[in-house]
């Protein structure tokens, strides 16, 4: 029930993308929804109704689990060319696994190196 819940939350944030078109209105709709959101999560935490990794549908961790992806949400939508990588493999998801379930991905990157070609992108991360 409460998956259900937090897919409508996610269906109101996107229904503000429809309704508002100037982008500050937006981003007090999704700021105001989110820290609501939070301040109820918060508020049934404290008062019995808490937020555990057991119980993982309750409504306090509905509220908090929704409320923190608005303010994320608001912030890739500010702040959007640090998050072009992300929207890149979001968008070709299926290419980026093909690369990698075919070991292409790691062949291609360790092209890109500085200096010498022990010091790639591959030894960087701790693959190689």
């Amino acid at each position: 029930m409460m998956a259900i819940v937090t897919c409508l939350i996610g269906l109101q944030f996107g229904h503000v993308i429809i309704h508002f078109k100037d982008h500050k209105k937006r981003i007090v709709q999704w700021m105001i929804a989110s820290f609501c959101l939070l301040a109820l999560a918060f508020s049934l935490d404290f008062y019995g109704m808490h937020m555990t990794y057991k119980a993982l549908y309750t409504p306090s961790y509905t509220c908090i689990t929704a409320g923190t992806a608005g303010v994320m949400f608001t912030g890739v939508y500010v702040h959007r060319k640090p998050t072009l990588v992300m929207e890149w493999l979001g968008t070709h998801a299926l290419m980026v696994y093909i690369l990698l379930g075919c070991n292409i991905f790691p062949l291609f990157s360790q092209g890109f190196y500085l200096r010498e070609p022990e010091n790639n992108i591959l030894k960087v991360i701790g693959i190689s």
